[in-house]
Protein backbone atom coordinates (compact mmCIF):
# COMPACT_ATOMS: atom_id res chain seq x y z
CA UNK A 1 0.00 0.00 0.00
CA UNK A 2 1.39 3.40 -0.91
CA UNK A 3 2.01 5.93 1.81
CA UNK A 4 -0.25 8.95 1.70
CA UNK A 5 0.20 12.60 2.67
CA UNK A 6 -2.82 12.42 4.98
CA UNK A 7 -2.02 12.51 8.68
CA UNK A 8 -3.72 9.77 10.69
CA UNK A 9 -2.76 11.08 14.15
CA UNK A 10 -6.40 11.84 14.93
CA UNK A 11 -7.84 8.60 13.63
CA UNK A 12 -10.09 6.50 15.83
CA UNK A 13 -12.18 3.40 15.34
CA UNK A 14 -15.38 4.92 14.00
CA UNK A 15 -18.63 4.03 15.72
CA UNK A 16 -20.87 4.87 12.82
CA UNK A 17 -23.18 2.43 11.07
CA UNK A 18 -21.46 -0.92 10.99
CA UNK A 19 -20.16 -0.72 14.55
CA UNK A 20 -23.01 1.06 16.35
CA UNK A 21 -26.56 1.95 15.33
CA UNK A 22 -26.68 5.16 17.40
CA UNK A 23 -24.96 8.38 16.45
CA UNK A 24 -25.30 11.40 18.73
CA UNK A 25 -25.49 14.88 17.24
CA UNK A 26 -24.42 18.05 18.99
CA UNK A 27 -27.65 19.86 18.23
CA UNK A 28 -30.89 19.18 16.41
CA UNK A 29 -32.96 22.15 15.34
CA UNK A 30 -36.24 22.57 13.49
CA UNK A 31 -35.91 22.57 9.72
CA UNK A 32 -37.72 24.67 7.15
CA UNK A 33 -37.93 23.34 3.62
CA UNK A 34 -37.16 25.56 0.65
CA UNK A 35 -40.00 26.78 -1.52
CA UNK A 36 -37.96 25.85 -4.56
CA UNK A 37 -38.79 22.14 -4.46
CA UNK A 38 -38.57 20.45 -7.86
CA UNK A 39 -41.69 19.20 -9.66
CA UNK A 40 -41.26 15.45 -9.17
CA UNK A 41 -44.13 14.59 -11.50
CA UNK A 42 -41.83 15.30 -14.46
CA UNK A 43 -38.86 13.29 -13.19
CA UNK A 44 -38.07 9.83 -14.59
CA UNK A 45 -36.54 8.16 -11.55
CA UNK A 46 -35.99 4.86 -13.36
CA UNK A 47 -33.90 6.64 -15.98
CA UNK A 48 -31.74 8.21 -13.26
CA UNK A 49 -31.39 4.82 -11.56
CA UNK A 50 -30.18 3.20 -14.79
CA UNK A 51 -27.64 6.00 -15.26
CA UNK A 52 -26.23 5.98 -11.71
CA UNK A 53 -26.54 2.42 -10.39
CA UNK A 54 -23.84 0.83 -12.63
CA UNK A 55 -21.29 3.15 -10.97
CA UNK A 56 -22.25 2.08 -7.43
CA UNK A 57 -20.37 -0.83 -5.83
CA UNK A 58 -21.30 -3.38 -3.14
CA UNK A 59 -18.55 -3.88 -0.56
CA UNK A 60 -18.29 -6.83 1.83
CA UNK A 61 -15.47 -7.01 4.39
CA UNK A 62 -14.29 -9.32 7.16
CA UNK A 63 -12.11 -8.28 10.08
CA UNK A 64 -9.56 -10.32 12.04
CA UNK A 65 -12.39 -11.99 13.96
CA UNK A 66 -13.97 -12.89 10.59
CA UNK A 67 -16.94 -10.66 11.41
CA UNK A 68 -18.76 -9.61 8.26
CA UNK A 69 -19.65 -6.00 7.42
CA UNK A 70 -21.42 -4.60 4.39
CA UNK A 71 -21.08 -1.17 2.84
CA UNK A 72 -21.21 0.65 -0.45
CA UNK A 73 -19.06 2.84 -2.65
CA UNK A 74 -19.06 4.55 -6.02
CA UNK A 75 -16.70 5.38 -8.85
CA UNK A 76 -15.66 9.02 -8.81
CA UNK A 77 -12.69 10.70 -10.47
CA UNK A 78 -11.22 7.30 -11.38
CA UNK A 79 -11.27 6.02 -7.80
CA UNK A 80 -13.69 3.87 -5.84
CA UNK A 81 -14.83 6.13 -3.02
CA UNK A 82 -16.26 4.80 0.24
CA UNK A 83 -16.28 5.54 3.97
CA UNK A 84 -13.16 4.82 5.96
CA UNK A 85 -15.22 2.94 8.55
CA UNK A 86 -16.38 0.50 5.86
CA UNK A 87 -12.87 -0.87 5.23
CA UNK A 88 -10.58 0.37 8.02
CA UNK A 89 -10.58 -2.93 9.96
CA UNK A 90 -10.80 -5.21 6.94
CA UNK A 91 -8.46 -8.13 6.35
CA UNK A 92 -10.57 -9.38 3.43
CA UNK A 93 -12.55 -7.28 0.95
CA UNK A 94 -14.81 -8.11 -1.96
CA UNK A 95 -16.26 -5.51 -4.30
CA UNK A 96 -19.26 -6.63 -6.34
CA UNK A 97 -18.37 -10.19 -5.39
CA UNK A 98 -14.77 -9.97 -6.59
CA UNK A 99 -11.83 -10.32 -4.18
CA UNK A 100 -9.96 -7.03 -3.79
CA UNK A 101 -6.34 -7.08 -2.65
CA UNK A 102 -5.64 -4.88 0.37
CA UNK A 103 -2.87 -3.26 -1.66
CA UNK A 104 -5.65 -1.74 -3.78
CA UNK A 105 -6.51 0.54 -0.86
CA UNK A 106 -5.03 3.88 -1.83
CA UNK A 107 -5.96 5.94 1.19
CA UNK A 108 -7.84 5.68 4.47
CA UNK A 109 -8.56 8.96 6.23
CA UNK A 110 -10.54 8.05 9.35
CA UNK A 111 -10.53 11.67 10.52
CA UNK A 112 -12.81 12.58 7.60
CA UNK A 113 -14.29 9.07 7.18
CA UNK A 114 -13.20 8.86 3.53
CA UNK A 115 -11.32 6.05 1.79
CA UNK A 116 -10.11 5.56 -1.76
CA UNK A 117 -9.66 2.21 -3.47
CA UNK A 118 -7.97 1.61 -6.80
CA UNK A 119 -10.48 0.62 -9.45
CA UNK A 120 -10.12 -2.78 -11.11
CA UNK A 121 -8.69 -2.05 -14.57
CA UNK A 122 -10.48 -5.13 -15.95
CA UNK A 123 -13.87 -3.84 -14.86
CA UNK A 124 -13.87 -0.10 -15.40
CA UNK A 125 -17.08 1.64 -14.42
CA UNK A 126 -18.37 5.03 -15.45
CA UNK A 127 -17.48 7.94 -13.18
CA UNK A 128 -20.38 9.70 -11.49
CA UNK A 129 -20.27 13.45 -12.04
CA UNK A 130 -19.83 15.66 -9.00
CA UNK A 131 -22.19 18.55 -8.36
CA UNK A 132 -20.59 21.95 -8.81
CA UNK A 133 -23.33 23.96 -7.10
CA UNK A 134 -24.12 24.53 -3.43
CA UNK A 135 -26.82 22.23 -2.08
CA UNK A 136 -29.99 23.81 -0.75
CA UNK A 137 -32.57 22.61 1.73
CA UNK A 138 -35.50 21.15 -0.18
CA UNK A 139 -33.47 19.76 -3.08
CA UNK A 140 -34.67 16.30 -4.06
CA UNK A 141 -32.07 13.56 -3.69
CA UNK A 142 -31.61 9.82 -4.15
CA UNK A 143 -29.57 7.61 -1.80
CA UNK A 144 -27.89 4.59 -3.40
CA UNK A 145 -26.27 1.62 -1.74
CA UNK A 146 -26.81 -1.74 -0.05
CA UNK A 147 -29.11 -1.28 2.96
CA UNK A 148 -29.02 -4.46 5.07
CA UNK A 149 -27.02 -6.05 2.24
CA UNK A 150 -29.68 -5.38 -0.39
CA UNK A 151 -27.45 -4.12 -3.18
CA UNK A 152 -28.63 -2.02 -6.13
CA UNK A 153 -31.09 -0.17 -3.87
CA UNK A 154 -32.30 3.42 -4.23
CA UNK A 155 -34.40 5.61 -1.93
CA UNK A 156 -35.80 9.10 -2.42
CA UNK A 157 -35.93 12.13 -0.14
CA UNK A 158 -34.88 15.73 0.24
CA UNK A 159 -31.99 17.60 1.74
CA UNK A 160 -33.46 18.50 5.12
CA UNK A 161 -30.51 20.27 6.71
CA UNK A 162 -27.02 21.60 6.02
CA UNK A 163 -23.82 22.18 7.96
CA UNK A 164 -24.64 19.56 10.60
CA UNK A 165 -22.09 18.42 13.19
CA UNK A 166 -21.81 14.92 14.66
CA UNK A 167 -19.72 13.97 17.68
CA UNK A 168 -18.72 10.43 16.73
CA UNK A 169 -16.43 10.03 19.75
CA UNK A 170 -14.35 12.14 22.11
CA UNK A 171 -11.60 12.25 19.48
CA UNK A 172 -13.66 12.59 16.31
CA UNK A 173 -16.13 15.27 15.30
CA UNK A 174 -17.54 15.49 11.78
CA UNK A 175 -18.56 18.91 10.50
CA UNK A 176 -20.40 20.40 7.52
CA UNK A 177 -22.55 17.30 6.94
CA UNK A 178 -25.61 17.20 4.70
CA UNK A 179 -28.79 16.01 6.40
CA UNK A 180 -31.37 14.04 4.41
CA UNK A 181 -34.64 12.22 5.02
CA UNK A 182 -33.92 9.76 2.19
CA UNK A 183 -33.96 6.27 3.69
CA UNK A 184 -30.38 5.47 4.74
CA UNK A 185 -29.65 2.29 6.71
CA UNK A 186 -26.70 0.07 7.71
CA UNK A 187 -25.09 -0.96 4.41
CA UNK A 188 -25.68 2.42 2.75
CA UNK A 189 -22.38 3.71 4.16
CA UNK A 190 -20.17 4.94 1.33
CA UNK A 191 -22.93 5.12 -1.26
CA UNK A 192 -23.64 8.30 -3.24
CA UNK A 193 -26.33 10.87 -2.48
CA UNK A 194 -27.52 12.10 -5.88
CA UNK A 195 -29.19 15.39 -6.77
CA UNK A 196 -32.23 14.43 -8.83
CA UNK A 197 -32.42 17.53 -11.03
CA UNK A 198 -28.76 17.61 -12.08
CA UNK A 199 -28.06 13.84 -11.72
CA UNK A 200 -24.77 14.48 -9.94
CA UNK A 201 -23.39 13.39 -6.58
CA UNK A 202 -23.78 15.91 -3.75
CA UNK A 203 -22.38 13.72 -1.00
CA UNK A 204 -21.47 10.31 0.38
CA UNK A 205 -23.82 8.60 2.85
CA UNK A 206 -22.07 8.14 6.17
CA UNK A 207 -24.31 8.00 9.25
CA UNK A 208 -27.79 7.98 10.72
CA UNK A 209 -29.29 9.38 13.89
CA UNK A 210 -31.51 6.65 15.27
CA UNK A 211 -32.36 5.07 18.63
CA UNK A 212 -33.04 1.71 16.94
CA UNK A 213 -30.23 1.36 14.42
CA UNK A 214 -32.56 1.70 11.41
CA UNK A 215 -33.66 4.75 9.47
CA UNK A 216 -35.66 7.28 11.46
CA UNK A 217 -35.67 9.97 8.78
CA UNK A 218 -32.36 11.55 9.80
CA UNK A 219 -29.38 10.55 7.67
CA UNK A 220 -26.11 12.33 7.00
CA UNK A 221 -23.75 12.58 4.03
CA UNK A 222 -20.24 13.95 3.61
CA UNK A 223 -20.29 16.78 1.04
CA UNK A 224 -18.68 15.84 -2.26
CA UNK A 225 -16.44 18.90 -1.90
CA UNK A 226 -14.69 17.14 1.00
CA UNK A 227 -14.11 14.08 -1.17
CA UNK A 228 -12.82 16.28 -4.00
CA UNK A 229 -10.25 17.93 -1.75
CA UNK A 230 -8.91 14.59 -0.56
CA UNK A 231 -8.72 13.12 -4.07
CA UNK A 232 -6.87 16.20 -5.33
CA UNK A 233 -4.32 15.91 -2.51
CA UNK A 234 -3.86 12.21 -3.18
CA UNK A 235 -3.57 12.55 -6.96
CA UNK A 236 -1.10 15.42 -6.68
CA UNK A 237 1.00 13.43 -4.21
CA UNK A 238 0.85 10.37 -6.47
CA UNK A 239 2.02 12.40 -9.46
CA UNK A 240 4.85 13.82 -7.36
CA UNK A 241 6.00 10.31 -6.45
CA UNK A 242 5.85 9.16 -10.06
CA UNK A 243 7.80 12.22 -11.17
CA UNK A 244 10.58 11.53 -8.67
CA UNK A 245 11.15 7.98 -9.91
Amino acid sequence: MRKTPISKKNTVKSSIFTQSPIVLVTSVSSILLSNAVQDMSKVDLNSIYKEIEPSVVHIVTRNKKLEKSIGSGFVYRNHIVTNAHVISDAVHITIDGNYTDLDSIELIDEGHDIALIKENTDDKKKNINGCTFKSEIGNNVLAFGSPFGLDKSMSKGVISGLDRTLDISEELKMNNLIQTDASVNPGNSGGPLIDIEKECVVGMNTAILSPTGVNAGVGFAIPIDNVDKLITIYDDYDELLLGSQ
